[in-house]
């Protein structure tokens, strides 16, 4: 063999290794397929598909009462004839006769426009807006006046799967709602009034008097207050000796409150007793009513035969302060009406 024929030779070795090395690749996928295809019991690796209950988070419904199932609107107009100066307002709850012994507010669920929860009646004085129930909410609107008269108001009475909601001595309430309000100045004055939920009744000699409860806004404070229809009270401004308040949280509008109150109502007034929360946080526990004066009213009024609960925007003014000219609204997410 020449010098030449050997490197040639040398050159085809190398050749010679890949193509086997390559031969010997494609021989061992197909023997590979083949025992795939002969065991069809072994499993393909596949990705597993994901599923919505592997992916979204778990949604747990609170337990509610009986009577709290949702909520909606339609109804007939209602003028009350009160003409006292509220300063409070409330709300009731379906009657229990038993002392409730909870620490944690009502349960959460937004009682929307179709539900069990209903109108019973409808309240506008002073040319307010019929109240709206929509996806955010019910919205209370008093327009913008040149001339407004006081009080003026707007309001809806409660009706659960077609009966008022109404109480009597010896119930307790539950109640909560959501209020975000657009008030203006007249929200930091002490002159002017905004009541958004009361319990609310007419006397046994046909007198609509302050409302017994309410949650408002004075002064520049989310209030609770009542006692100003107590039989006993005086409406002379320099005594108004049964009314009472109590702050809840500092005021301010566009801000969303989240409220649950619960009463047990009584006219004894060591036995009647309120509880509050204002954004989870408890701020009342078992209080018993008690005016500046040091007379208490209880929880319940003698001569009142049963209370409604009711929410809207109810505002006056007093002592011949301005009226607010410009508009003023209130949106309520009801959860439990009482």
């Amino acid at each position: 063999m020449t010098q030449r024929e050997r490197r040639e030779g040398q050159r085809q070795v190398p050749t010679l290794l890949v193509v086997g090395v390559v031969a010997l690749l494609l021989l061992g996928a197909v023997l590979w397929w083949g025992w795939r295809l002969r065991d069809p019991t072994t499993p393909l690796a596949v990705a597993p598909i994901p599923t919505q209950a592997s992916t979204l988070p778990v949604s747990v419904t609170p337990t509610l009462p009986s009577w709290v199932e949702t909520s909606g609107p339609p109804s007939s107009p209602h003028q009350t004839t009160d003409s006292s100066t509220p300063t409070s307002t409330s709300s009731p709850t379906p009657p229990t006769g038993h002392l409730s012994t909870s620490s944690s507010a009502p349960a959460a669920r937004v009682l929307g426009c179709r539900s069990a929860l209903s109108v019973n009646e409808k309240v506008a004085q002073g040319g307010s807006l019929p109240a709206q129930c929509t996806s955010t909410g019910w919205h209370y609107v008093i327009p913008a006046a040149p001339n407004p008269v006081t009080p003026r108001r707007v309001e809806t009475v409660w009706a659960m799967n077609g009966k008022p909601v109404v109480f009597h001595e010896g119930d307790t309430v539950h109640f909560r709602a959501t209020f975000t309000g657009q008030l203006g100045a007249a929200a930091q004055d002490d002159n002017n009034w905004h009541v958004m939920w009361q319990l609310h009744g007419i006397s046994t000699d046909g007198v609509w008097r302050s409302p017994l409860l309410g949650i408002n806004v004075r002064h520049g404070q989310l209030r609770l207050g009542g006692g100003a229809g107590h039989p006993n009270h005086s409406y002379d401004p320099l005594s108004r000796n049964y009314e009472w308040s109590r702050d809840l949280a500092a005021y301010a509008d566009g801000r969303t409150y989240d409220v649950a109150v619960t009463i047990f109502l009584s006219t004894n007034p060591d036995q009647g007793w309120i509880d509050a929360w204002v954004n989870g946080r408890k701020v009342l526990t078992h209080w018993h009513p008690i005016s500046p004066q040091g007379n208490r009213p209880g929880t319940f009024y003698p001569n009142q035969p049963e209370i409604a609960s009711r929410n809207g925007l109810y505002r006056g003014t007093q002592n011949n302060a301005p009226i607010p000219t410009y508009q003023q609204s209130m949106r309520i997410e009801m959860i439990s009406p009482g």
